[in-house]
């Protein structure tokens, strides 16, 4: 068995190290082919996900606040496989220890569950761009996490493309997509399926695209430039 150990990381960061530290360990097995580079970041994002549930649903840990992670895996048949059993985290800030003991019991118990569950998040239109282009916000527990951005080709198909920082930072890239009307419906009921096709990338990539969605909608809100008349001499 391999133990990955994230050393001390600020809360805020953990996905990003979880990330890096899981690829700097398997890099011969990527380059062996026992691996793939898609398997390395599909498994660090199912344990980010877990991860996610323990220090910000469970514990709302601040992102200054500093954790630590460890955590046996093995690698079977080509797949990155966690043993949450053996998973340990260490919080710093004033959380006794028998409350992180409680809720680490609780989320090993259903960390299968969470590693493969779907995310249901919360979706509201926040406009509509020149060119039709509808543009959301992803929320999670009422907090906003992400964009995401749908380009109606006609009645029964668009494109879409998104991303959200949470529970791990994920992208979805432009792809075509049967929808049905009403728009708005479809997607609230089926958020969670669509974004399920993004990929785990690192935070800052996410981020950037999020900027990038949202500032469509910046830009449409932002007053006409009125023209200045030349004064005749």
């Amino acid at each position: 068995m391999a133990v990955l150990r994230s050393g001390y990381v600020i809360a805020g960061a953990y996905a990003d190290k979880i990330r890096r530290t899981l690829f700097a360990q398997t890099r011969d097995l990527v380059k062996s082919g026992t691996l793939t580079p898609q398997e390395v970041a599909r498994a660090s994002g199912e344990l980010n996900r877990v991860l996610y549930e323990i220090f910000v649903n469970k514990l709302r840990t601040d992102k200054g606040d500093v954790v630590m992670i460890n955590i046996e895996y093995r690698v079977e048949e080509g797949r990155v496989v966690w043993d949450y059993d053996k998973l340990d985290v260490r919080v710093w800030r004033r959380v006794p220890d028998d409350e992180v003991a409680r809720v680490l019991s609780e989320v090993k118990a259903m960390a299968a569950e969470l590693a493969v569950r779907v995310v249901q998040f919360e979706v509201a239109r926040i406009g509509e761009t020149e060119g039709g282009d509808l543009v959301y916000s992803l929320k999670l527990a009422g907090k906003d996490v992400g964009a995401f951005l749908l380009t109606p080709l006609d009645e029964d198909k668009a494109v879409v493309r998104g991303a959200v920082l949470e529970p791990t930072p994920l992208l979805l890239r432009r792809q075509v997509v049967d929808v049905q009307p009403p728009i708005d419906d479809y997607i609230a009921k089926n958020i969670g399926a669509l974004m399920g096709k993004a990929t785990h990338v690192e935070i800052g990539e996410a981020d950037k695209a999020i900027r990038e969605i949202k500032a469509l909608i910046e830009a449409v809100r932002k007053p006409p430039v009125s023209m200045v008349e030349e004064e005749e001499y």
